[in-house]
Order: structure tokens, then C-alpha cells, then sequence
């Protein structure tokens, strides 16, 4: 059984993605010796691409938000309040948009929220799925 033309195109954006944040920090993410790794090294990577890693209060049904650098650099936002091991996804999760210049100002992007339980099936979400588990 074959893999559909999107999810094809997931899995390629997904390698490439994880090959950009390796070939611009310098460090092994989602390597067989060194994974998972540590939040302190998630926040290397993450200021080393520009970005900050913020923990907050951000309610009950909200695990992560991208907030784009419109007023300082880029940010992501997890919420302190949940789990462990889903603050460890929403992390890398936001990793990946901050990776995949989602949210770098200029680039058309704007501020946007999942509206639809349907959002989570765009490239963007779904690459970013793979990237964090892919740690």
C-alpha cells in the first residue's frame, strides 16, 4: 500500500525541515545517539533561529502558540499548565513553524488559529506533528 501524494509531500517537507535545523544549528535534532532532547537545548535551537521559547498560562484547551515577530522576535509560547510529556510535543511542535519561517514577519504570514478541527490536516500542522515526533 502506497503512500497518497500528500502525505508524500508531508514526509519530504518534514525531511527537509529537520535537515534545515540541523545544518543551521549545528545540533543533532531527531538523531538516533542524542534524542529527545532537553528543553534547554530546544531553547538553543530556537534563539539560534531567531526565535524565543516562552512558558504561560494560556488555558485549558490551548497547548502552543506561534506569535510571529511583529513587535520583537518570533515566538513560542507553550502552556505551562499541561502535561510533561504534551508540553514536550507542543514545543517542538512550534519548533517547526518557527523553523519553516512561519512565523518570520514579511513572508505573507499573518496571525492565524486553528478555527476548524479540520486545520489540523493542512501541510503546516501535519509537518509540524512529524517534526516534533520525529524527537
Amino acid at each position: 500500500m502506497g503512500l497518497s501524494v500528500e502525505d508524500r509531500a508531508v514526509l519530504v517537507s518534514t525531511k527537509r525541515l529537520l535537515a534545515r535545523v540541523r545544518e543551521q544549528t549545528g545540533l543533532a535534532y531527531a538523531d538516533d545517539t542524542w534524542s529527545p532532547l532537553s528543553d534547554i537545548t530546544l531553547d538553543i535551537i530556537a534563539r539560534q533561529m531567531g526565535g524565543l521559547i516562552v512558558h504561560e498560562e494560556l488555558g485549558a484547551h490551548t497547548q502552543e502558540i506561534g506569535v510571529p515577530g511583529y513587535f520583537g522576535p518570533p515566538a513560542i509560547v507553550v502552556n505551562r499548565l499541561i502535561t510533561p510529556a504534551f508540553r514536550r510535543l507542543a514545543l517542538r511542535h512550534g519548533l517547526a513553524h518557527l523553523a519553516a519561517g512561519e512565523l518570520d514577519v514579511g513572508q505573507e504570514n499573518e496571525v492565524r488559529f486553528m478555527s476548524s478541527i479540520l486545520d489540523y490536516d493542512t501541510l503546516e500542522e501535519r509537518r509540524a506533528d512529524l517534526f516534533a515526533l520525529a524527537d
